[in-house]
């Protein structure tokens, strides 16, 4: 159960700032300060208490446990002056231990625990017999007992969450906000407990109040308010409005009860009550609205999805070891010397200068002036120099692998995002103002044909024509065509921006080293606006038809999976009105032969153009051959 953000324009906004790895890790560092500033104001006894210090022993991700020992210390030295210094003690033990011990001694059972209480030990006895510091043996025995309870509690829900772990958690939480008051009406203790009793579970509301009870800010018996403001707030249909005022309303009765007039609390009270109108997510509840709640899973997978890429792209690249390079060629030149048992310059060969391997060539020269067998060491360092090369390549190309890989999960997490903001409008149909008209015709040099034309609608009145010419002819070209054409019309139809979706078959293509292998030509239509936007991945130039003139659409650019960082898409946005015609051509049609031939035959049906065209410009070019025309039709 957690509150659920995504129900408000403000939560939906949020989570969006919140997707993007630069902002999480802003938001982390704030949270993780804030936590450690808030819990090192805990007391008992009038006497700082080690709880901030549990979450630094068993550790956090990532930077997180600066920041955390940022806060902690700030808070140490804010709430508690001078006494703070064995708090800033405890902070700097901890952060050591928490980012210095390894991983295997933290799943130890009680270790941890155990090491914390010894250290609040220790720090206590320094302080008490080195500095000559008074102190309550009370509060020094109070001190070990929570750090080992404090870590033992952080530990324990690290591996599991469970109800009552969660409501020692919030104890813990109320009594270290339970000391922070900006203004003396209002107290964050109180905000925190009131929030618990309307939000959270009867256990957690019950050690809220045990907490502020311990805590004595409050002559009147806090565990009794928030109980009871947890169980008046059951009561069926109770409007949520009414809500707000359970825990102020339950304050003033207790009080009435015991005798004990205090009314500073109040507006702490009230300000915790607002707490029953944020929604909890419940995935089985039965009164969620299902549009919510799939917004709130496809924003988590999109999180999930920019968060995977943020860790492949943190995963450093391995370099080339240039120095072992070096030693193997001078080990596998001088073993097999003949004169290795007295050659002057074997202690030189070993301390060569890596920069040898950038340079262009190795020559006779830049070896030891006192070796004997300068041409064998000279063929020896060239293979490494060959070797290192080979390396340098494979490097690149795991590197341009990476990204690849990256370039889909950040897509993805896009597209996520824009059905996440798109479902409360996917119940409008709006209807479409064009009609389109298309025909094809084909021509395969073998029995297979290495150009397939697909024609289908997608969400939102968009209406594609795609044109995959296969590289070569036969099966193979087929084969290509086919598969990338199939995974286009997949990603379109399900809503992915043809940017995207035509990137991705550039990141396919490099990731199976198949460069080339395939072309794209890609015609968006918008029936609303009769706009249609033309996407070139390594086609052919498309042109704009009308009234017998014609208009070149688009310009040829490298095929997919050259490079991830060289190819790109290309897009021209026309109008298709009043007759005119989008004509788009595979490879293997003549363009200008095919047009010139059309004589006056402009405003024929689609189906006689494309043959016409077809039959004009595919006379003498050995490869399969496609000619596709498109139109749009105004209705009504």
């Amino acid at each position: 159960m957690r509150i659920q953000t995504g129900t408000y324009p403000w939560g939906q906004a949020f989570a969006r700032w919140l997707s993007r790895p630069v902002n999480r890790g802003i938001f982390g560092g704030i949270v993780s300060f804030l936590g450690g500033f808030c819990l090192s104001a805990a007391s008992l006894g009038n006497g700082i208490q080690p709880l901030c210090p549990a979450v630094l022993w068993v550790g956090l991700p990532g930077f997180l446990p600066l920041t955390y020992a940022l806060g902690a210390s700030l808070g140490c030295w804010v709430f508690w002056q001078m006494a703070g210094v064995q708090g800033l003690l405890w902070v700097a033990v901890s952060l050591g231990a928490g980012v210095l011990l390894p991983r295997k001694v933290k799943e130890l059972p009680l270790l941890l625990p155990a090491l914390g209480a010894l250290t609040v030990a220790a720090c206590g006895l320094v302080f008490r017999l080195w500095l000559g510091q008074s102190m309550n043996p009370g509060i020094y025995l109070l001190q070990i007992f929570l750090a080992f309870g404090a870590i033992l509690l952080v530990q324990t829900l690290h591996r599991r969450t469970d109800p009552v772990l969660i409501a020692l958690a919030v104890g813990a939480g109320t009594l270290a906000l339970a000391q922070i008051a900006p203004v003396s009406t209002l107290n964050l203790g109180l905000v925190f407990g009131a929030g618990v009793a309307m939000l959270l579970s009867f256990p957690a509301a019950a050690m809220a109040g045990l907490a502020l009870d311990l805590a004595g800010i409050v002559p009147v018996p806090m565990t009794a308010v928030l109980c009871l403001a947890f169980l008046v707030g059951k009561i069926p249909r109770l409007p949520k409005r009414l809500r707000i005022f359970l825990p102020v309303s339950c304050y003033f009765g207790v009080m009435a009860l015991c005798g004990q007039w205090a009314f500073a609390p109040v507006w702490s009270l009230i300000f915790g009550g607002f707490g029953a109108l944020l929604p909890l997510e419940e995935p089985l509840a039965r009164h969620q609205d299902p549009q919510s709640f799939l917004r709130s899973r496809l924003e988590s997978l999109s999180a999930v999805l920019a968060q995977t890429g943020q860790m492949l792209r943190d995963v450093p690249c391995s370099p080339v070891d240039e120095g072992a390079l070096m030693i193997r060629a001078a080990e596998q030149a001088c073993t097999q010397c003949l004169y290795r048992q007295d050659c002057p310059a074997a202690s030189q060969v070993v301390y060569l200068p890596q920069t040898m391997l950038h340079q262009r060539s190795i020559t006779v020269e830049d070896m030891p002036p006192m070796c004997m067998n300068k041409e064998r060491l000279q063929a020896q360092f060239q293979r490494s120099q060959d070797h290192y090369r080979l390396l340098l390549a494979d490097r690149q190309r795991q590197k341009e692998y990476r990204g690849a890989v990256m370039q889909q999960y950040g897509f993805l997490a896009d597209h996520l995002l824009t059905l996440a903001d798109e479902l409360p409008r996917r119940q409008e149909v709006i209807p479409a103002k064009f009609r389109p008209e298309v025909a094809a015709c084909s021509r395969g040099r073998r029995q297979a044909n290495g150009d397939r034309c697909l024609r289908f609608t997608a969400p939102g009145n968009q209406y594609y024509v795609l044109l995959c010419d296969g590289m070569g002819t036969g099966e193979a070209a087929a084969y290509e065509a086919r598969i990338a054409a199939g995974q286009l019309r997949r990603m379109l139809c399900a809503g992915y921006p043809p940017l995207a979706a035509l990137s991705t078959i550039n990141s396919l293509c490099a990731l199976r080293s198949a460069a080339g292998a395939v072309t794209v030509d890609l015609a968006k239509a918008d029936l609303m606006t009769g706009r249609v936007t033309v996407y070139k991945l390594g086609a052919a130039p498309s042109w704009r038809l009308d009234r017998e003139q014609w208009e070149q659409v688009g310009r040829e650019c490298p095929p997919p999976g050259v490079s991830l960082e060289e190819t790109e898409v290309t897009s021209d946005r026309i109008i298709l009105g009043n007759g005119a015609a989008l004509v788009m051509f595979s490879d293997g049609v003549d363009a200008q032969a095919a047009l010139t031939g059309l004589e006056g035959q402009h405003d024929q049906p689609v189906g006689f153009l494309a043959a016409l065209l077809l039959e004009m410009g595919a006379a003498d070019v050995p490869d399969d051959a496609t000619a596709v025309v498109l139109r749009l039709h105004p209705l009504g």
